[in-house]
């Protein structure tokens, strides 16, 4: 039975490749973020899996796999909700009853859930976007305003990236503003701010030229140094200058810019792909690279483990594994993937 599972495991990582591949070449294609989601799931990835068939569900409320897939992750049938009454502090559980009415049609209970869930844990990114996403701003906004609502600058800036996903520029600039205050440090919120406000990228006033713009304040203004900081902080916009310089035939500069954006979020499927392409070098020999650049991350370590299983080398996959469980010890892909290789392995 190990074995089996093994190689499922095995041929699962090989799914999640391809599946990924297809939603970087069509990413308004609800079904092939459903097929991305079913190979989450065959891969022990149940967040992720639900994330994909939500961004389904977004492109087309009426995709059938998408809904039966959610329902079927909430548990099908609404034990899930009356769990969610028996443990009324239980966040993930309420959550799950969001999951679970969503795969029904049932959005407006489905909000109610995830708004409650929401109070319950109020720096969990899911529910917030779960929120946002079914057209409750407005719950987001008040819960905000409680001066109680103690979130970090991180919390902030990704409840801004939900507000901007959903077209609400305004608020989305608000949470960046937030997160700027809390971190003046940071090029990031700097970076989100500058764009609310319109800033251009221009040069600091010393070399202004134009003598009417002389008596502008310099503080709309970046120097070099401190705009090359921001775009080297970007991982998008880092990914769209390497594919930019990779079109241009420039590959040096591609190079450089994909590399750099690896660094910042090396999990991410377009960059891995179009770095593989410009450098020619393999998929595992890049994740290593970058498991020795970033040390800390366990997704990164996970991905490398799932790379060399599906290459059948499960041992080594197991080294992998066990790095990532030491980083991350509540994360559960890890624990059921190393108990399935080790009990394959007897």
């Amino acid at each position: 039975m190990a074995g089996i599972l093994w190689a499922m495991m095995m041929v699962g990582c090989i799914g999640i490749r391809s599946a990924q591949r297809d939603v970087v070449v069509r990413p308004d294609d609800d079904v092939a973020w459903v097929t991305l989601g079913d190979a989450y799931r065959r891969n022990l990835k149940p967040k992720r899996a639900r994330e994909a068939y939500g961004r389904a569900l977004a492109i087309n409320p009426d995709n059938e796999d998408a809904r039966a897939a959610m329902a079927k992750s909430a548990g099908r049938n609404p034990r899930v909700v009356r769990a969610a009454l028996r443990n009324p502090n239980d966040d993930e559980l309420w959550g799950d009853a969001g999951d679970y009415y969503v795969s029904v049609g049932r959005n407006e209970e489905a909000l109610s859930a995830y708004r409650y869930a929401m109070t319950l844990d109020p720096s969990d990114s899911e529910w917030i976007g779960a929120v946002i996403r079914l057209g409750g701003s407005e719950s987001v906004s008040e819960m905000l305003s409680d001066p109680s609502a103690n979130l970090s600058d991180e919390a902030l800036g990704d409840i801004g990236d939900y507000f901007m996903g959903s077209g609400e520029r305004e608020r989305a600039c608000e949470m960046y503003r937030r997160a700027l205050a809390m971190d003046p440090s940071d090029d990031e919120w700097t970076q989100r701010v500058s764009e609310c406000e319109g800033g251009a990228i221009s040069l600091a006033e010393p070399f202004i030229e134009d003598p009417g713009m002389s008596g502008m304040s310099s503080a709309r203004f970046g120097s070099p140094q401190m705009l090359q900081q921001q775009v080297f902080s970007n991982e998008a916009l880092l990914r769209e200058l390497g594919m930019a310089h990779a079109r241009a035939g420039d590959l040096g500069e591609a190079q450089k810019y994909l590399h750099s954006a690896l660094l910042i979020k090396p999990n991410e499927e377009a960059t891995l792909e179009m770095y593989c392409a410009v450098t020619g070098r393999g998929r595992l020999d890049i994740l290593e690279q970058l498991a020795e650049e970033v040390p800390d991350n366990d997704e990164l370590l996970g991905e490398i483990g799932d790379q060399l299983l599906s290459e059948g080398r499960p041992q080594e996959a197991q080294v992998y594994y066990k790095r990532a469980l030491d980083i991350d010890p509540s994360d559960p892909e890890w624990t059921k993937k190393l108990q399935i290789l080790e009990a394959a392995s007897r």
